[in-house]
């Protein structure tokens, strides 16, 4: 593989993606709620709404609709699929240690077609 400057450089030939299992602590959910990270088709059921967007839904007298999503959450993933970028992004926003990240020694190289 690449250094990390060539791999991630706009006009690096080589494009990777990292087959990893990420473990997110909660003690930085708060800190990093605005990143969109690694986002994960989930199945929104009525018992996921949080009180708030149940009360708005009364309010307006609507009703929640059970349908699958694109979302970014902080929840632990096994198998996830990401460019090298962006965990090099993830682990540079972290304090040392704390976004955890075993690789299961998958990665993926294509050449960029831009």
């Amino acid at each position: 593989m690449h250094s990390t400057s060539q791999a991630c450089h706009p006009d690096s030939p080589t494009v990777y993606f990292v087959e990893c299992d990420l473990h997110y602590p909660s003690k930085l959910h708060a800190l990093h709620d605005a990143y969109l990270f690694a986002t994960k088709h989930v199945h929104i059921d009525e018992e996921m709404l949080s009180d708030k967007l149940r009360l708005m839904l009364d309010v307006v007298g609507l009703t929640h609709h059970p349908c699958t999503k694109l979302i970014s959450n902080l929840s632990d993933k096994t198998c996830y699929v990401m460019h090298y970028c962006y965990l090099q992004f993830y682990l540079s926003r972290t304090p040392i240690g704390q976004l955890r990240f075993t690789t299961s020694s998958r990665t993926h190289s294509c050449l960029s077609s831009i």
